[in-house]
């Protein structure tokens, strides 16, 4: 293969991953969510049988995956800092 196809098909297959791995992610921050409204889901009633708006609940479940999240992100992009030689290659 020439150096122009290695390229096209590395760029083809980082882009295929790279949608599987988002894939992936949102399935993931779909449980986390999904595990910390069951895991609160009697302090949630609660709550609400108290008169909290829908608002302050929304921010009670989503306060903690948004950490969660951004501790998440601030990893990944340190890893793919220390990493930017294999992609400075192509």
């Amino acid at each position: 293969m020439t150096n122009r196809w290695r390229r096209i098909v590395w760029w083809l297959c980082l882009r295929a991953f790279s949608e599987r791995w988002l894939l992936l992610a949102s399935l993931g921050l779909y449980g986390m969510t999904a595990y910390a409204v069951a895991r609160r889901r009697g302090e949630i009633g609660v709550r609400m049988a108290l008169g909290a708006q829908t608002a302050g609940i929304v921010r009670l479940v989503l306060s903690r995956v948004v950490f969660l999240v951004s501790v998440g992100v601030l990893v990944g992009v340190g890893a793919i800092c220390g990493r930017r030689d294999l992609l400075r290659r192509c």
